[in-house]
């Protein structure tokens, strides 16, 4: 049901809503029974990527990592690709992801690319 609160205010081009309801599923979800679907967190993703709102991808990132997506690499490798993202932040999400996994993932892109 929140996931499709989310893509709600998505549509309506209301990503502070949106955010705001993955913020409150990870700071509340011991209290929240379920998760969205990875396809909400994979819009929510494209919306980010597509607007640019690096920070509010972050937090999506964060929720993804502590409910332990299947998806969460390829989630990754779209930010890394799709994004052009600056020094700092690439520094912030290989901070969030840890570094080993950062590199691990951009080599597999750099594998697939070559």
């Amino acid at each position: 049901m929140l996931g499709n609160l989310i893509n709600i205010c998505l549509f309506g081009d209301n990503i502070n809503k949106a955010t705001e309801i993955i913020v409150k599923l990870h700071k509340n979800q011991n209290e929240i029974i379920g998760i969205p679907d990875s396809l909400t967190i994979a819009t929510f993703l494209d919306y980010c990527i597509e607007k640019n709102y690096f920070n509010e991808l972050l937090k999506c990132i964060e929720y993804s990592l502590e409910v332990n997506y299947l998806e969460l690499d390829d989630f990754i490798s779209k930010i890394m690709t799709k994004m052009t993202l600056s020094p700092m932040q690439r520094a912030h999400l290989s901070k969030l992801v840890g570094t080993e996994h950062y590199v691990e993932i951009e080599n597999k892109i750099e594998f697939v690319s070559s």
